[in-house]
């Protein structure tokens, strides 16, 4: 990884405007979950995670290994070959 001291401007404030939005999400799902308990924070994410691109969550599924990335499909000719 490297420092932030030897990453470039447009780089760092990148990844500070993604951390303050990661932020503002969090405290709007905690400010929900206080109004209207679990019921209310699991709708908010929800509708969150619905937003997301479906490449997006596809790829948030895989990662937190809640299912295996399906084998890539073959080409057509590939299939025929056999």
């Amino acid at each position: 990884m490297v420092p932030d001291s030897h990453k470039p401007r447009p780089v760092l404030e990148q990844e500070h405007a993604k951390e303050s939005d990661v932020e503002l999400l969090l405290s709007h799902i905690d400010q929900t979950y206080a109004a209207g308990g679990l019921p209310g924070a699991l709708h908010t994410l929800g509708e969150m995670l619905r937003r997301l691109d479906p490449a997006a969550l596809k790829a948030m599924v895989y990662q937190l290994g809640l299912e295996t990335e399906p084998p890539a499909e073959e080409e057509p000719d590939e299939r025929r070959l056999r």
